[in-house]
């Protein structure tokens, strides 16, 4: 049962105890998911699974996500968003099992899909909710820097871990051992203080001067998702070793954590705060660029920094419009087909890979996959500004 609080009794102190309980969740979810990293597609190639087979998981999960979450902003009020955030941990901990045990039981990627799908839908539209209700509308640049800082923080040795786990262990270790961090994180939130969400009417969902949100969402998600896929592969065939990827991983926390940590205490300030999203487009189109000619680790490093820079200057500014232009009437509907956006991409990309993987050899099909998310990156600032 959860509280029954509304938004204006809901004191200062009681929103800062609720954003560390959603953080701390939060953190613990993303290092489990940074333990992994880039060794999802490249473990599923090295068990036999053709790239177009791969791709189809990742087409499959989108279609599941995308059908699935109605159902599941219409159980925020009955379930809650904090239990619903459980679910979708439940759902991730059943998908890295799967995971764990798929060089000896050879699931059915549908079912890979699924649970994937179901924890992310449950999950991250449950989390957005969350942080939407909880945050402090003159701090949400720094208090999401300091969610990113702090994941970061946390997780920053993660992908190493992971693959020396990997390593002395092996790649079936390092999913059950997120495993364990997926465990805490919903023990931390299952119990915790929660207002009561009121029924979404998809009826209201904003439209007007909100489609351009949308649209900025959609190109976004798409500008990103060469990293599901294509970039793990074409790291490891220049860095073949789990351990040897894991540690070009962590190098890229490292890096993003200096340039969070200062984007975030900048991007509340009145002093061109504007500006960061259109730094950080422009040094990501740089950085994909430079993944179509990256050919020995050095190149990596180098591609690692540009990363780190334009991730940071995008997410933490990115977050700050996102959720000031949710903290309106129909906040709840707007945060429905925001993630309707954020998931629809995959629906477009990975069909287009899977006709292309029929063509392409694997070199040609991985830089295809690079090249058709660059123009989406300058779509990202139609996302609008507070004034």
């Amino acid at each position: 049962m959860h509280a029954t609080l509304s938004h204006a009794h809901l004191s200062l102190l009681s929103k800062r105890i609720e954003l560390r309980r959603l953080f701390t969740t939060y953190g613990l979810v993303s290092i489990a998911l940074s333990f992994v990293g880039a060794f999802g597609p490249i473990y599923l190639m090295r068990l036999g699974y053709s790239l177009t087979d791969i791709l189809i998981f990742f087409f499959l999960t989108a279609v599941i996500k995308v059908i699935v979450l109605p159902f599941v902003f219409k159980a925020m009020h009955t379930i809650g968003s904090n239990r619903l955030m459980v679910i979708g941990i439940v759902f991730f901990i059943a998908h890295f099992i799967l995971f764990a045990t798929l060089s000896s039981q050879f699931w059915p990627l549908w079912i890979l899909a699924f649970t994937k799908a179901i924890g992310n839908a449950c999950y991250y539209g449950a989390y957005r909710v969350n942080f939407a209700v909880a945050h402090t509308k003159e701090k949400t640049g720094s208090q999401a820097a300091f969610a990113q800082s702090m994941i970061l923080t946390l997780g920053i040795f993660a992908p190493l871990a992971g693959g020396l786990v990997s390593y002395f262990w092996s790649v079936s270790g390092v999913y059950l051992a997120a495993v364990i961090l997926f465990i805490f994180a919903g023990i931390v939130i299952w119990n915790a203080p929660q207002e009561v969400i009121n029924k979404i009417k998809f009826r209201n969902i904003p439209k007007g001067a909100a489609l351009k949100d949308y649209l900025s969402n959609f190109s976004y998600s798409f500008s990103g998702l060469a990293d599901l896929f294509v970039w793990p592969i074409l790291i490891s065939l220049i860095i073949p070793s789990y351990v040897g990827i894991g540690a070009i991983g962590t190098l890229f926390a490292l890096l993003s954590i200096i340039v969070t940590i200062y984007v975030g205490k900048r991007i509340d300030s009145k002093i061109k705060k504007h500006r960061f999203l259109g730094y950080g487009v422009s040094v990501n189109f740089i950085y994909n660029v430079g993944r179509l000619f990256a050919t020995t680790t050095p190149h990596l490093v180098g591609l690692g920094f540009l990363s780190a820079l334009g991730g940071s200057l995008v997410a933490v500014s990115y977050d700050k419009r996102y959720f000031t232009n949710a903290a309106k009437k129909y906040w709840l509907e707007y945060l429905y087909a925001q993630e309707v956006a954020n998931a629809l991409p995959w629906i477009i990309y990975f069909p287009i890979l899977i006709a292309a993987s029929l063509y392409l050899t694997t070199s040609q099909l991985l830089y295809v996959g690079v090249l058709i998310t660059i123009p989406f990156i300058f779509g990202t600032l139609l996302i609008r500004r507070s004034k």
